[in-house]
């Protein structure tokens, strides 16, 4: 589902209507949040009671670097599709934007860099929902009983 949303947004036109992109950012969270939990389950199941605090904090020492991880992929992934010229005039002058000189070709170069991250973030969901999907039956693990 949250591929599909990417997939939407990646369709993002200057054209593009609000409930278009509404949609698409609801098809996201939607698919994030029906994966996240489960899959917070699965993980925590599959380890000793003795070591879920560890476990707890590697998985969220994992979420929380790729979201911070995740900004400067979708930036690079960007950037492919933007000329280093207009790049360049975009990082180098603060004042571009505000004051509206921001006009067709930046805006097509970004967007088609948008498009791309987007694109690419669909497969990366894809590809990882079929990692979830293989990684085998939900056994409880053995618990370590005290003597």
């Amino acid at each position: 589902m949250a591929a599909g949303g990417f997939l939407c947004l990646s369709g993002f036109t200057t054209t593009i209507s609000y409930p278009q992109i509404v949609l698409g950012l609801v098809l996201v969270g939607v698919g994030i949040g029906l994966f996240r939990s489960p899959n917070a389950s699965s993980v925590m199941g599959s380890v000793p009671a003795s070591k879920r605090g560890i476990s707890s904090g590697v998985r969220a020492t994992t979420i929380n670097t790729s979201i911070v991880a995740s900004i400067p992929l979708v930036l690079a992934l960007m950037a492919v599709d933007v000329p280093c010229s207009q790049l360049i005039n975009i990082i180098g002058n603060p004042n571009l934007v505000a004051t509206g000189k921001a006009t067709t070709p930046y805006l097509v170069s970004i967007l088609a860099g948008l498009q791309h991250a987007l694109l690419v973030l669909s497969a990366v969901i894809l590809i990882s929902a079929v990692f979830s999907l293989f990684r085998g039956s939900r056994d409880k693990p053995e618990e370590i009983r005290p003597l």
